[in-house]
């Protein structure tokens, strides 16, 4: 049995010292050490900067009630076009927003897809270079010596019979990114 001290002592107390890994201001200093390890890549990033210029928008023109309307990336005339400026050899992804439908000028609404080979870009800027994607999916690629791109897309307008005649066209946005 344990002796009692009369009141003034404990029983049984230990004083825990804590380990050294166990330090309060330890896990700051390792916090600090690894924001500084990355700095530099971080800085790598913000300075790899992108841009995105839209030279052409989306646009079917004249679109015939009940016959489905294909315009594919190489096709000058309605194709959307994007040039894409950035650091030579930086891998970007592209993200594109695809609209659902084209808007006439009178109101009408037509039903618009995208396929596996709806986008394409080119490194010379030639319709003989196309490399085709799919622009319902993100997508990178690398950027050549001279850190530009162009990138097209196509799609198809699917009418219904009862339609509205005119112009129609829509919008797309592309999103561009240095990983």
């Amino acid at each position: 049995m344990p002796a009692q001290s009369g009141g003034h002592g404990r029983l049984g107390y230990s004083r825990t010292v804590p380990h050294p890994i166990f330090n309060p201001m330890r896990p700051r200093f390792i916090l600090f050490a690894l924001l500084l390890a990355t700095a530099p890549a971080l800085r790598g990033q913000s300075t790899a900067t992108i841009r995105v210029n839209v030279l052409r928008q989306f646009e079917f023109g004249q679109v015939i009630g009940g016959v489905d309307a294909a315009i594919g990336p190489a096709d000058s005339r309605a194709t959307a076009v994007f040039e894409i400026i950035g650091p030579a050899g930086a891998t970007v992804q592209l993200v594109f927003t695809l609209p659902v439908e084209l808007i006439g000028d009178g109101g009408g609404r037509v039903g618009l897809s995208f396929g596996a080979q709806s986008a394409a870009y080119s490194l010379n800027q030639s319709s003989a270079d196309n490399i085709p994607f799919d622009p319902r999916a993100p997508f990178a690629l690398k950027l050549p010596a001279n850190g530009r791109v162009v990138v097209m897309i196509g799609g198809t307008a699917r009418p219904r019979r009862q339609l509205i005649s005119g112009r129609y066209m829509n919008s797309l946005s592309l999103s561009a990114s240095v990983q």
